[in-house]
C-alpha cells in the first residue's frame, strides 16, 4: 500500500513541475523584398549566445509567417536568417519569387513584442 502511495505522490509531482519551466512564444510576422511581400521562402530563428532553447525554420507563404507556440522558441535575442526557396521548389518558373541572397539579422524575442516585420533589401 505504501508503494502505491508514494508512485501516487510521485506521479502528481511530475504533473505539477511540467508546468513549470519556460514556455514558447507564438512568434509571427511578414517579410517583405524590396518593399513588396515575399510570396515563399523561409524564416529561420537561431538562438543567440545567451538564449537558451532550439530555434525554428518556417515557410513564408503569401509574405507570412508563423512559429505557433508548440515549437517551444523560447524569449530572447535571436539571429534570424530570410533564404529564398531552393531552386527547382516551384512548380512553375513563371510565377516563383525572385531568388536574393540571404539575409539575416538579430531580433528579441519576448512573449509581448506583437508581429514582426522583416524587410528584406
Amino acid at each position: 500500500m505504501k508503494t502505491i502511495y508514494r508512485m501516487s505522490l510521485v506521479a502528481l509531482f511530475a504533473v505539477l513541475l511540467s508546468g513549470c519551466g519556460p514556455s514558447g512564444v507564438d512568434v509571427q510576422g511578414n517579410v517583405t523584398l524590396h518593399g513588396q511581400p515575399l510570396t515563399a521562402g523561409t524564416v529561420a530563428f537561431e538562438p543567440a549566445a545567451g538564449t537558451t532553447g532550439a530555434g525554428a525554420v518556417v515557410e513564408v507563404q503569401g509574405g507570412q509567417f508563423h512559429i505557433p507556440t508548440k515549437k517551444a522558441l523560447l524569449p530572447g535575442k535571436y539571429l534570424v536568417r530570410v533564404s529564398p526557396p531552393a531552386l527547382g521548389s516551384e512548380s512553375d518558373t513563371r510565377t516563383a519569387p525572385p531568388q536574393f541572397t540571404p539575409w539575416e539579422t538579430e531580433i528579441e524575442v519576448a512573449p509581448d513584442s506583437g508581429p514582426i516585420a522583416l524587410n528584406v533589401p
